[in-house]
């Protein structure tokens, strides 16, 4: 003993004794001397005087007084060195094997850093009452022995964490107590099970008896035993309760329960394999002595008649000295080793045999007993090419009972670290959806380097080479050397070439942060990108685990203002986000940017249906070719593609303007409710309308939409069922869609409804109506009648477009009730016009859309050629034909005739510059003015009357409108003596309170002439 520690000894001691009233005849302080005198140095190393005098005087105490061959666990504060305060635990137990181990186990297990632990077993006398009589040291006393564990831990530790942590103590203490009063069961039952194997007289037979008494000489350390029995019409074995012992004696155990975690398994299973032993890894680690999962070994009993009777099972560890045992000098283990040789066709002896025979030693013992020998045959052949030329290899197997997904990971020596094994554990874990992974490593100053991972609750794999082992290997071969194995693989030598250079420029971050496959396949992306849309997007993910959207940009990076709203819109959530950029030699900059899903989106982003929808539409949206919108939802939820997405919203679009009470919004979110019902809806109009599909099919689709309107049994809410059955009536009442037309205009889509039908709309309601949906413009054209004719409208009532022209057409059908044609109306509006845009730009996308939409008329109406009427192309009508359609200018679109006729010219329309009226060929109101005129004769009727000449005397008057109007421009102009004095329309207000006659007038002429006039426009200094 140095003087440090003899110091620290005196000096603690005197610290108890002020504790205990400086009488040291005290049967603590004297218990407390002992204990002290019994340690190590090197136990005391790092401690002072005060901490560890406070811990051992507050637990210490508690063992006073206690029943002899008691466990105890006595939790107390001690005094830290900086004055605060921490945990000490006293473990009290008769002295037993593994007690120390399994304690150091259990503060690891529940996360708890200690200071130092620090044990002794001492000799204890006790009276009747369990009161300390007397301590010495174990060497120069009497049993019984107590040992005394103390563990002087880092922090204070709370309740919950102090109770957790009392309660894995006492299990495993209780865990060591069963061991050893159970000792001589377990060595007996082990001989036994010896001489029932040796009774069957095979050779097999006495190879197990050898192997179950190695065992039980000092190979194993036996734990527990149990029989299972097979009972008639269990499919599984069952514990004989009668037969356990150590620590599968209690049944309510929190880690061994009855079932060890499915061994020995399943009757069938079990009944099929031709073993007489087993020797596996079980699901559970040990709770005693070291930190491993438990070795298992089974003995199948067999009766007379080679029936199966259930199993003898054993669990426990191999001793270190096992492994240290040739393996050729193991009983069972020698055949094995015979059986493999043979397999792989080597020699018993000679050079290749040896190098058998030195792997094989080096396996985990378990992989030597139990892996399949044909298995064991294919690795060491592999093993042996190693050796002389060091790469990368992994074999991987399922253990026999189909728990376990076992690796054994060869590789170059001098790339083995602990960082690596890291790398390769969490691999397997991703890869498998393993529960745990753990790993053993044997680093030698040979060649190879070997990992051993075994991973409990993985998923099954139909081929284990391509599923594991194959990304395994690249993990450890290399990120470049990886991704260049899978760009050499590609055929064309320029696209190799590319995928080149794009990898040496990828940085840094990229390559840790990115598996070689992802980054393969992101670099493909970005070849194609120069060639593609601005924004690439690809749905990558390897399981629901983990998803990510990534995006692939040249020159800038899509705005995450604009795409984390649209995701949300869609039902996808962003954890995470980055953006890698790779610099080119050519100046250009490529953008990946990485998106990860939360676990809610990547279970749905899993499923391949919904993965190449969301592809096609994110594409479509980052690159400003999709509408935005809780409707793209559908996507996610019900795998509709962009095309089937925008039927459900062009029918929820015109119900909306049809009088729908619900929000546009509402609507997609009780539809994305109801996924299985949505998929009908679509399908169904498609059968409807598919060219190609037979008459029956088509009925078939008819009756589909029937069907869900009237049995929703399974929807309950009000609303969604509400929903669900306006659109089916809706497709119903649908004539003709444009859906399957080849060359369709981007996602415009047309829809003519039998709105007579209609019982949704209010009354009255129209013979037939054409609804053109865009996300960049809406129309509707509505008929009275089979021949009818009517202006169509350039509306800015954006909420209720229709509802304006519903109320033209009402007019429209009275002015035109004693004559024919009928009356019609239309109306269209521009969704997309930027704000506060020029007139000009206004007025450039009006008649773009304008002729959008009369390109959109004419898809769905027939056409006349040689007197034979022509349905459009790929289009099921479920109307007669119908090809009456003119059209004719009204608010917005007073010049657009020509326009209009031009198309219907091109397109080869029966009625050709007819189809519009008002064009060059026609008459053109804001010219001829014959509207205005006419209203003019009615004025001067009115004033004529009153005997006042307007002609001749000045007329004050106000109005509604501007000058580039074809009724007021002319109409304010038909007399030289009108004094304009205020004015308005939907931009502007004019007053002019005492206006010159003649200088008004001759602005108001300057105004008319002007294209595309305003009030604002106006002179101002003309103004009075």
């Amino acid at each position: 003993m140095n003087a440090s520690s003899h110091d620290l000894r005196t000096q603690t001691l005197q610290l108890v004794l002020a504790h205990a009233g400086q009488v040291q005849a005290n049967p603590v302080a004297r218990l407390i001397e002992v204990w002290l005198d019994s340690l190590h140095e090197e136990d005391l190393a790092g401690l002072t005087p005060q901490s560890l005098a406070s811990a051992l005087w507050e637990a210490f105490s508690g063992t006073a007084q206690c029943n002899a061959g008691a466990s105890q666990v006595i939790a107390a504060d001690y005094a830290e060195d900086h004055g605060g305060k921490a945990t000490a635990l006293l473990i009290l137990n008769p002295d037993m094997p593994y007690l120390v181990d399994s304690i150091v186990m259990a503060l690891r297990k529940q996360g708890v850093q200690s200071r130092a632990v620090l044990n002794s077993v001492l000799s204890v006398q006790r009276d009747a009452q369990g009161c300390i009589t007397g301590s010495q040291s174990a060497r120069s006393g009497p049993e019984p022995f107590e040992s005394y564990v103390l563990c002087l831990l880092s922090d204070a530790l709370d309740s919950a964490t102090l109770t957790a942590l009392t309660a894995r103590i006492e299990m495993v203490t209780g865990d060591a107590a069963s061991v050893q009063r159970d000792a001589e069961i377990l060595e007996t039952r082990m001989t036994g099970v010896a001489a029932l194997a040796a009774a069957n007289g095979t050779e097999e037979g006495r190879e197990v008896a050898a192997f179950i008494e190695w065992a039980r000489d000092g190979g194993y350390e036996a734990f527990g035993y149990a029989y299972y029995r097979a009972l008639p019409g269990e499919h599984e074995l069952v514990r004989d309760v009668s037969s356990r012992c150590g620590v599968l004696r209690d049944p309510h155990h929190p880690v061994y329960d009855t079932s060890l975690a499915g061994i020995p398994g399943e009757f069938d299973l079990l009944a099929k394999r031709n073993d007489t032993l087993s020797i596996v890894k079980a699901d559970v680690q040990s709770t005693l002595h070291r930190d491993l999962h438990l070795d298992f070994i089974g003995v199948r009993d067999i009766d007379t008649t080679g029936h199966l009777q259930g199993e003898h099972c054993f669990i426990g560890l191999f001793t270190r000295a096992a492994a240290a045992t040739a393996l050729g000098r193991l009983p069972f283990a020698r055949g094995r080793i015979k059986q493999v040789l043979t397999l792989a066709g080597v020699r018993q002896q000679g050079f290749r045999a040896e190098k058998f025979l030195e792997i094989l030693e080096s396996l985990p013992r378990t992989e030597a007993m139990e892996a399949d020998p044909a298995w064991l045959a294919r690795l060491c052949s592999s093993v042996v090419s190693l050796y002389k030329q060091p790469r990368t290899r992994a074999f991987a197997r399922r253990d026999v009972y189909d728990r376990h997904l076992n690796v054994i990971l060869y590789l170059p020596s001098e790339r083995f670290s602990a960082a690596l094994v890291r790398t390769i554990t969490q691999e397997l874990k991703t890869r498998s959806g393993a529960a745990d992974v753990r790993a053993e490593t044997q680093v030698s100053d040979g060649p190879l380097a070997r990992i051993y991972l075994i991973a409990t609750a993985a998923r099954s794999f139909d081929d284990l080479d391509a599923a594991i082992c194959q990304p395994l290997v690249a993990a450890v071969e290399g990120w470049h050397t990886s991704f260049d194995t899978l760009v050499d693989r590609t055929a064309d030598t320029q696209v190799r070439n590319d995928l080149h250079k794009l990898r040496a420029a990828l940085s840094v971050n990229y390559v840790a942060a990115t598996a070689p496959q992802v980054a393969y396949r992101d670099v493909l992306n970005l070849q194609r990108a120069a060639s593609a849309a601005p924004v690439t997007v690809r749905i990558d993910g390897d399981s629901t685990d983990s998803v990510s959207i990534r995006l692939f940009s040249i020159n800038s990076v899509p705005s995450l203002s604009m795409i984390l709203p649209a995701l949300h819109n869609a039902g996808v959530e962003i954890e995470r986000e980055q953006t890698y950029k790779v610099p080119l030699a050519d100046g250009a900059d490529y953008f990946i940017t990485s998106l990860s899903v939360d676990a809610a989106s990547a279970v749905k982003l899993g499923d391949a249906r919904v993965a190449g929808a969301a592809q096609e539409l994110f594409e479509a949206l980052f690159n400003d070719q999709a509408e935005d919108g809780r409707m793209n939802g559908l996507a996610i939820e019900a795998g509709l593609r962009m095309r089937e997405v925008q039927v459900i919203r062009a029918y929820a679009s015109y119900w909306r303007q049809a009088g729908c009470r619900f929000s546009l919004r509402y609507i997609a979110d009780c539809l994305r409710k109801q996924p299985g019902h949505v998929r009908t809806l679509v399908e169904s109009f498609q059968q409807r309308f598919d060219p190609a599909a037979s008459e029956m099919q088509r009925a078939a689709g008819t009756a589909a939409l029937s069907a869900l309107r009237a049995n929703l049994l399974d929807v309950n809410h009000a609303d969604t069922e509400d929903i669900l059955r306006s659109v089916a009536d809706l497709m119903l009442a649908t004539l003709r869609t444009s859906y399957f037309q080849p060359g369709q205009r981007g996602d415009t889509l047309l829809l003519k409804f039998d709105a007579s039908a209609l019982s949704l709309l209010p009354e009255p309601r129209p013979y037939r109506e054409i609804f053109v949906f865009a996300r960049r413009f809406e129309g509707v054209h509505l008929r009275g009648g089979p021949v009818a004719r009517g202006g169509l409208r350039w509306s800015d009532r954006m909420e209720d477009y229709r509802t304006e022209v519903m109320g033209l057409v009402k007019a429209q059908m009275v002015k035109n009730a004693v004559i024919v044609p009928a009356g019609a109306k239309g109306g269209f509006v521009c969704k997309m016009m930027p704000k506060d845009a020029a007139r000009e730009t206004i007025a450039a996308e009006g008649e773009a859309v304008y002729r959008l939409f009369i390109a959109g008329l004419l898809d769905l109406t027939d056409n006349r050629e040689q007197g034979a009427i022509v349905p459009p192309a790929d289009t099921v009508c479920y109307d007669s034909p119908d090809p009456y359609l003119v059209v004719a200018a009204d608010k917005g679109t007073a010049t657009f005739s020509d326009i209009a006729n031009g198309i219907a010219v091109q397109r080869g329309f029966w009625l050709g510059d007819a189809f519009a009226s008002g064009g060059s060929n026609g008459y053109d109101h804001k010219k001829l003015g014959i509207t205005a005129k006419g209203a003019w004769e009615a004025v001067k009727r009115h004033f004529y009357e009153m005997s006042h000449d307007i002609n001749t005397t000045p007329l004050t008057m106000v109005g509604v409108g501007d000058m580039s109007g074809d009724v007021f421009g002319n109409g304010v102009l038909l007399s030289r003596q009108l004094k304009l004095v205020a004015a308005f329309d939907h931009r502007h207000i004019f007053i002019d309170p005492t206006p010159d006659v003649t200088t008004s007038f001759a602005e108001r002429q300057r105004l008319f002439a002007l294209p595309r006039s305003s009030w604002d426009d106006y002179d101002k200094s003309l103004i009075s």
